[in-house]
């Protein structure tokens, strides 16, 4: 079982610490599903592996100013499958920027933080607390030889990326505290919610 970080939005349209954790569900519907563009189909993802979302931020109040929080976790609940995991017509008619990211991964067991995206984790505390043993690219670029690098560049236009064991203990364990001193988005709303057709 592997644990990754899937990113959400897009660099030319970041949040601010104030965004709604309930918007970002409602925009994504990531309660659901996790979305991908055709050039990079979800294929390196197994059922039962861990999605911590991350959504793309910018704020004055952060440093470095455009980071990514997370403020969400679910499951992959099966293997990337066409035609079941492509956005229908109308999917897309719902949520336009279906047509940039039309491919879903499926997700199940899903949990939010409650309130605003200054309640998640922000990546930079990630790196600070492990440096290169943040992610698999880094820590192997780091055993390769490799040590002259910004642990950034690993995810730079990259829609996700994966979690050292270290790293995903202790996000997990970051994850329940925030759970704890902020609550979680209720269940009824998350049943309110539109969904894709084949989810």
């Amino acid at each position: 079982m592997a644990a990754f970080i899937k990113f959400f939005g897009s660099d030319n349209a970041r949040e601010a610490l104030t965004y709604s954790i309930k918007a970002e569900i409602k925009r994504a519907e990531c309660h659901k599903v996790a979305g991908f563009s055709e050039k990079r189909p979800p294929t390196n993802f197994n059922p039962e592996d861990i999605i911590y979302m991350g959504r793309m931020v910018n704020d004055d109040n952060l440093d470095p100013k455009n980071d990514y929080i997370i403020f969400g976790k679910g499951v992959v609940a099966d293997s990337f499958k066409l035609p079941r995991d492509k956005a229908t017509l109308k999917d897309t008619m719902r949520l336009p920027f279906r047509s940039q990211w039309p491919l879903y991964l499926q997700l199940k067991d899903t949990v939010f933080i409650k309130g605003t995206l200054r309640s998640g984790i922000l990546i930079e505390a990630i790196i600070k607390q492990f440096q290169y043993n943040s992610f698999h690219k880094t820590l192997a670029w780091y055993n390769s030889g490799k040590r002259n690098f910004s642990i950034r560049t690993a995810f730079s236009n990259q829609s996700y990326i994966e979690l050292t064991k270290e790293a995903s203990e202790w996000v997990d364990q970051k994850f329940r505290e925030r759970i704890r001193n902020f609550g979680q988005v209720e269940q009824e709303y998350l049943n309110s919610l539109s969904k894709p057709d084949n989810s």
